[in-house]
């Protein structure tokens, strides 16, 4: 057992989303319908990694999965993410039309390692057409995105459709009454080949020809030098996450991969500030091949990404964080989640769990020249001889001696929106001397929320997004700091 006394941080482990520039009630959630092409490439399992914790945040209801590949695993692999983030009962369908892809290098381990329901042969799947119907007939008015990442057979077939006993609208109706958005990831722009155009080139022509809504295409080129993925490689994560096995199956190990998939989600939900902005208008149209053209000017409205990558560090930070969160969804049990042990002791030294260091793999970083850090399951901790660390054999548990204590579920502290401002609710157990700061990650304070004496309770300090010199911060990582009579008390969270 290493004993002192305790003058170190209450660091926690999960990394707090929430959104400064989009302010969602429960009643005005974005409804979502995810088409993918879960097969040759592992971007497809970021994104839904992604738009798994917009839903936890929060922003966003996820209605829908479909899978547009011919991999009959796929629609399994979907299901294995769904469960992992505790949302097993998002439908899913798949594609039953002709042969597409059907190839994978990751796919059959993630099934044959993690839970789902959906059969791995897709036999007892249903097709995505009557799915999609009932997700759109069932969803307010002008109120659901699609975000595609696939092949395009899903959605002109399911702008086919004639009415049922779901509904007695056209599919195309249907979209044209209760979608507001459509995000894919295709094509080259000006002009180009793309993979997710050319493997059904007349699909393709149909749905850019037909489609009646606002489209939003994320070209090849963005997402192309933004590698993403790298720390999901840890053994101890690999073991227990999906993404995670995924992303270390895929043929892109040990390199990373790029994010065009996950890119289409973030903008699809978040929007394109500050990184990326929208062409012109236009017409996006192919030719047999599946080659494709965008006509600016032409009255169609079609718009693609535009990024000139001088902000790719910045973006892979922001992704490769979000993708590192543990599911902070409610199991079916009730239960949440564990927090990491807040201490660790080995040879004789104790070491902190800190969200500012930073971990590649087995090799971690620390956020101050000079400090020791280790990986320990895939998290950093820092060497720090003066926390109260009780120990036994590789189990850990950290004295605490602040006077803070953590409130909400999974002891998580409360972080809520509220008009589009950032609430940081903690409880004292007895008065104490407080500051609460804001950092970036550079370690630069942002804001200066709070330094007082306060009373025993509940408290509520509020950021409103600007800086020191009252400009809207920008989007990324940030530290809040909660002290407390001296002892800090630091939650790490990425700011959109």
């Amino acid at each position: 057992m290493i004993k002192a006394t305790f003058h170190g941080k209450k660091v926690l482990f999960f990394l707090l989303i929430f959104f400064l520039s989009i302010s969602f009630s429960r009643d005005n959630k974005l409804n979502v319908i995810f088409d993918t092409d879960m097969s040759t490439d592992v971007d497809d399992v970021g994104a839904q990694a992604l738009l798994s914790h917009f839903a936890d945040a929060g922003l966003i209801r996820l209605l829908a999965m479909g899978n547009s590949s011919s991999l009959t695993v796929g629609g399994a692999v979907i299901d294995a993410v769904n469960h992992y983030y505790g949302r097993p009962d998002i439908p899913i369908g798949v594609w039953k039309g002709k042969i597409l892809t059907n190839e994978s290098s990751y796919s059959y381990f993630v099934a044959d390692a993690f839970e789902h329901d959906v059969s791995a042969t897709a036999a007892d799947v249903p097709n995505t057409v009557g799915l999609y119907r009932k997700a759109l007939a069932e969803a307010p008015d002008s109120s659901v995105i699609f975000v595609t990442v696939g092949f395009k057979g899903n959605m002109v077939s399911l702008l086919d459709s004639y009415g049922d006993d779901i509904s007695p609208l056209t599919g195309m109706q249907l979209v044209q009454k209760k979608v507001k958005g459509y995000y894919d990831m295709a094509g080259v722009y000006l002009s180009g080949h793309s993979w997710n155009f050319w493997n059904d080139p007349q699909a393709t022509q149909e749905l850019l020809s037909r489609w009646p809504t606002k489209m939003v295409f994320v070209g090849d080129d963005v997402g192309l030098s933004i590698i993403t993925g790298k720390p999901l490689y840890n053994d101890a994560l690999v073991a227990q996450n999906p993404v995670a096995l995924a992303y270390r199956k895929h043929v892109s190990y040990p390199h990373g991969r790029c994010s065009w998939d996950p890119i289409t989600a973030y903008i699809g939900v978040l929007g394109l500030d500050p990184y990326f902005w929208l062409s012109e208008r236009g017409c996006n149209t192919a030719n047999s091949s599946g080659d494709n053209t965008f006509i600016v000017g032409q009255d169609c409205d079609h718009y693609f990404v535009k990024y000139d990558n001088r902000d790719d560090a910045k973006i892979v930070n922001t992704l490769d964080s979000i993708m590192l969160l543990p599911p902070t969804a409610v199991k079916n049990d009730g239960t949440w989640p564990p927090l990491p042990d807040e201490c660790y002791a080995t040879g004789g030294a104790a070491y902190e769990l800190d969200p500012a260091c930073t971990v590649s793999g087995n090799t971690c970083t620390p956020a101050s020249t000079g400090e020791v850090c280790v990986v320990r399951d895939n998290h950093c901790y820092v060497k720090n001889n003066s926390v109260t660390c009780s120990c036994t054999a590789d189990t850990c548990i950290t004295d605490l001696g602040s006077p803070i204590v953590l409130i909400e579920k999974g002891l998580l502290p409360e972080v809520r929106m509220l008009n589009g401002k950032v609430n940081i609710n903690y409880s004292l157990k007895k008065s104490a001397q407080v500051q609460v700061d804001v950092f970036d990650a550079s370690g630069r304070l942002t804001a200066a929320l709070y330094n007082g004496h306060q009373a025993v309770g509940q408290q509520n300090e509020i950021w409103d997004g600007n800086d020191m010199n009252g400009r809207t911060a920008p989007r990324g990582v940030y530290l809040a700091r909660i002290k407390v009579n001296g002892s800090l008390n630091t939650v790490k969270f990425t700011r959109f």
